[in-house]
């Protein structure tokens, strides 16, 4: 596929545009009204990052669309297809990514790190029934759509492009007011899913604290955000709050032997290596 630019967009953008995402669409009005329809682009020189975004975007659908071409068209996937809708392929769908077919568990699953389907349903929970500033509301609906558009859902895609959808009857408000509160009407069906895919899985207590002391590499950190760190580190190591079972646990301990002598008198400095992290 070409590579998307200010001489081939147009040419490029027409044949997909009634099926392209509202978002996309939307840009490319702006892209039209910008540049009279391709023909003065010295706007482009304002933002390119909307521009460079929409071209990438644009090159991210075409290459799609060009590599489901061949599936379509062949004769051999036809079968295949055929055979999907007997009984005896039903099965497989117990494996499917959406919330409903993932059964209820009693714990959550630990986890090193989450899926970015978990984080954007995580993003949109937090905007339930309360006043929030739009271009917030925004920027998630704009993620979502990248994410959405570049295939890079694979788990929770389901849930995701429901709330895609609930979003896109925001947009009009959103663009116009400061303020806005999000309710589920008559999705509350979505509500619960979200928050059944939330409960399902947790990151270890360790990987934030880890991430902390990562964000301390260098020759002498700052002395109050190390004090900070370790008084955080220690009492979740005293009172137990660190699950025994946490595979970081040992490194926690290591970590605050280095940070009590950073702050001592060897004020030895902190290697993040030393502790096994890259």
């Amino acid at each position: 596929m070409p590579q998307i630019n200010q001489n081939n967009y147009f040419d490029q953008v027409s044949p997909v545009l009634a099926t392209l995402p509202v978002a996309m669409k939307e840009a490319h009005a702006s892209i039209a009204e910008f540049t009279q329809n391709g023909a003065d682009w010295s706007d482009y020189a304002l933002d390119p990052e909307f521009f460079d975004t929409q071209f990438n975007l644009l090159s991210t659908v075409l290459a799609k669309k060009a590599s489901d071409k061949p599936r379509t068209q062949s004769p051999k996937k036809k079968p295949v297809a055929a055979k999907t809708d007997q009984p005896k392929s039903k099965p497989p769908k117990t494996n499917a990514t959406s919330a409903k077919d993932k059964p209820k568990t009693q714990e959550p699953e630990q986890v090193r790190s989450v899926p970015v389907g978990y984080t954007l349903l995580k993003s949109f929970s937090g905007f339930f029934g309360k006043k929030v500033e739009c271009k917030r509301v925004l920027n998630l609906y704009r993620r979502i759509e990248k994410h959405l558009v570049e295939d890079r859902i694979p788990v929770y895609r389901d849930e995701v492009e429901r709330v895609h959808t609930l979003l896109i009857q925001y947009l009009e408000p959103l663009k116009k007011q400061e303020f806005i509160t999000i309710t589920p009407g008559p999705n509350s069906e979505l509500v619960e899913d979200i928050q059944q895919i939330l409960e399902s899985m947790e990151v270890w207590d360790s990987i934030p604290l880890l991430k902390r002391f990562i964000g301390l590499k260098g020759d002498r950190p700052p002395k109050e955000k190390v004090e900070r760190l370790l008084k955080t580190l220690s009492r979740k190591l005293d009172k137990g709050l660190i699950d025994k079972e946490d595979p970081y646990l040992n490194k926690l301990k290591a970590i605050r032997k280095q940070l009590e002598e950073y702050l001592g008198e060897k004020a030895a400095p902190i290697a993040v290596d030393s502790v096994g992290l890259k």
